[in-house]
């Protein structure tokens, strides 16, 4: 998702969810982060499209004609490494598999920097790691993003896919963004 290791961001919600696979029902969390200030260099990594919807090309400034962007990217299911520090070398806790929902970069009238505001759909492998996922509401933390082999949602990725291709005519799934 990021080229870069530890993205600071906030846990900002926390909420259980249940996903149906092999007729089983499988407990996961969605977690809601944050990214505040969501940066040009942070956008360019995620997406040159994001980067140049949010900010002018010329000087870093903030498109000051949006006040809130939805991006549907097609984000891999991906492993995140979470630390409780940027200088710490060993994970807190890492997340095999993980989905990430839809990105929202918003404005507020009191600040002139965007957040990035997504979530992140796992199933903890155990009590232990539920408990640390939750010991990190609201707090910061480190985040260090990479592609993960997909298992769990796999399924659902193809559902979706499948959805894409008999989608109405006129109504284009894939479109990349939708302004508020």
């Amino acid at each position: 998702m990021f080229d870069r290791d530890n993205v600071n961001l906030r846990f900002m919600n926390i909420a259980p969810r249940v996903i149906e696979k092999d007729e089983k029902e499988i407990p996961l969390v969605e977690i809601t982060c944050e990214i505040n200030p969501f940066t040009k260099e942070l956008a360019g990594e995620l997406d040159e499209f994001v980067k140049s919807s949010l900010f002018t090309r010329t000087d870093a400034e903030v498109n000051s004609k949006l006040a809130g962007v939805t991006f549907r990217l097609p984000i891999m299911p991906q492993s995140i490494v979470v630390r409780m520090a940027p200088d710490q070398k060993k994970e807190s806790f890492t997340i095999d598999e993980a989905k990430i929902g839809e990105l929202h970069a918003r404005r507020t009238k009191r600040s002139a920097m965007w957040k990035l505001v997504f979530s992140v759909t796992c199933s903890p492998v155990s009590e232990h790691q539920l408990s640390q996922i939750f010991n990190a509401y609201r707090k910061g933390r480190f985040l260090t993003f990479a592609k993960a082999s997909p298992d769990l949602f796999q399924e659902e990725d193809k559902e979706r896919k499948k959805g894409r291709r008999s989608a109405p005519v006129g109504d284009d799934p894939a479109e990349p963004a939708t302004a508020h």
